[in-house]
C-alpha cells in the first residue's frame, strides 16, 4: 500500500504533525510506502497573503506527487474547523481523482456546531468534505454518531492516536502511594487556556476543596483567557495555590508531570487529547469530562473519574476523593500506566491499515455536486 500523508509543518506549535510521523513510521514497518508531505501552515504566524501563496504552492506540489507517484491513499491529517475548511476544501477538489482513496482524519471536530439552526456556510462546507472523502476518521464515538446524524451518506471510523512512551517519565514519582509528607500535592492542568478546556471550573473547583484539602493547582499552557483567569484566581484569593506556567514543552513539560499528583482536563469538547495519554505515562490518575474519546478508551475508577461538563461541583467533589485516598490514587496510576500501552504507535498502525484496507475494497466516493 502506498500512501501519501499530509501533515502540518514539524515546528508548528501543536501534536498533530508528532503523532502523523510516528503512526507513519509505524505504518512503515507494518510494509506501508509512506511519503510525508508538508500541508496547513508553514510557520505559527503566517499573514493572509502568505497562507495563500502556500497553501497554492501546497496544492500545486501535492498534485505532482499524486499524479507521478501511483498513490493508493491521499490521507489528510486536519482539524475541523472554518479555517481548515477553508484550506481543505480547495485540496480536496484539485486532487480528485488523482489517487485512488481519499481520507481525512479530523483531529479535533467541531460536529457538536452541526446540528439546530444558523452556520450554513460552516455546514455546508463540513458536508462537501464529508461527501468527497472516501472515508473519515475520528478519535470517538461519540463524534461518529453526531457526524452521521449530520451527514447519512459519509463514511465514518473511530480510531485512536498513536502515543510514543516517553523515557523520562519512567522515574515518576506519581505511582507511589500519594504525596510525601510534608508537601503539597499539585493538581496538573495541561492545555490551551480557553473556557472550553473547563479552566474556570477548575478554579472554582479548586476554592471549594481547599478546606477540605489542600492543593496547589498548575495550569500549564497559554491561551486567550489567560488574562481572565488571572483575575479570577486573583478574585477568588487563590495566588498562592495557583500557578500558571505558560506554553511549555520537552524537559519542562515533562518535569511539569513529574512534579504532579493528580491530572484534571475537565474539557466541554475533546477527541482524545495527547495531554491524557501524557499523563497515564506519568503515571497520573485523571479527572475528565465523561465526554467523547475519554469514554471510549478509560474506565470509570481505573483510569479516570469522570464528571459532567461545567460542573465545577462534582469536579470538586472528584478531585478531592483523589486527594484524601491513596489507594485509589494508587491503583490508577498503575492502572493508566498499563493502559497507554495500548497507543503504541506498532498497536495503533494495525488498526489503521485494515481500515484503509478496507476502505481500498470499498467503491469509490463520486464527488456529489
Amino acid at each position: 500500500m502506498k500512501i501519501l500523508m499530509l501533515l502540518p509543518d514539524p515546528g508548528i506549535r501543536g501534536p498533530m504533525a508528532g503523532l502523523g510521523t510516528h503512526l507513519a513510521q509505524a505504518m512503515r514497518q507494518q510494509g506501508a510506502e509512506v511519503v510525508i508531505r508538508r500541508w496547513s501552515r508553514h510557520f505559527d504566524k503566517e499573514s493572509l497573503l502568505a497562507k495563500a501563496a502556500g497553501r497554492l504552492t501546497d496544492i500545486c506540489e501535492i498534485r505532482q506527487l499524486l499524479r507521478h507517484g501511483a498513490f493508493d491513499v491521499l490521507f489528510v491529517n486536519t482539524s475541523h474547523d472554518r479555517r481548515a475548511l477553508i484550506r481543505d476544501l480547495p485540496l480536496m477538489a484539485a486532487t480528485r481523482g488523482l489517487a485512488r482513496r481519499r481520507v481525512v482524519q479530523f483531529h479535533g471536530s467541531l460536529c457538536n456546531e452541526l446540528s439546530g439552526s444558523g452556520r450554513h456556510a460552516f455546514k455546508v462546507a463540513s458536508r462537501c468534505l464529508v461527501r468527497s472523502s472516501d472515508a473519515v476518521l475520528l478519535l470517538s464515538s461519540e463524534e461518529c454518531r453526531e457526524w452521521q446524524t449530520f451527514e447519512q451518506r459519509g463514511r465514518y471510523r473511530v480510531v485512536t492516536n498513536a502515543y510514543v512512551h516517553n523515557q523520562q517519565l519512567d522515574c515518576s514519582g506519581a505511582c507511589e502511594s500519594g504525596p510525601v509528607e510534608g508537601r503539597t500535592p499539585v493538581i496538573l492542568f495541561v492545555g490551551r487556556l480557553t473556557t472550553a478546556k473547563g479552566i474556570f471550573d477548575l478554579v472554582d473547583a479548586a476554592a471549594m476543596i481547599q478546606r477540605a484539602a489542600a492543593c496547589r493547582l498548575v495550569f500549564v499552557g497559554d491561551g486567550p483567557d489567560r488574562r481572565l483567569l488571572t483575575e479570577i484566581v486573583h478574585h477568588k484569593r487563590l495566588g498562592g495555590s495557583v500557578a500558571m506556567l505558560g506554553h511549555l514543552s520537552g524537559p519542562d513539560l515533562v518535569t511539569a508531570y513529574l512534579a504532579a499528583d493528580i491530572f484534571a482536563l475537565p474539557s466541554y469538547s475533546e477527541g482524545f487529547p495527547t495531554v491524557l495519554a501524557e499523563a497515564m505515562d506519568a503515571g497520573l490518575p485523571i479527572v475528565t469530562t465523561g465526554i467523547r474519546g475519554a469514554v471510549d478508551r478509560l474506565v470509570e475508577g481505573e483510569n479516570a473519574l469522570f464528571v459532567p461538563p461545567g460542573r465545577s461541583d462534582l469536579l470538586a467533589e472528584a478531585l478531592a476523593r483523589l486527594l484524601l485516598d491513596a489507594g485509589l490514587r494508587r491503583h490508577m496510576a498503575e492502572s493508566n500506566q498499563e493502559k497507554v500501552k495500548e497507543f503504541a504507535p506498532e498497536v495503533v498502525a494495525r488498526e489503521y491499515m485494515q481500515i484503509l484496507c478496507d476502505v481500498l475494497k470499498t467503491p469509490a466516493r463520486a464527488n456529489i455536486k
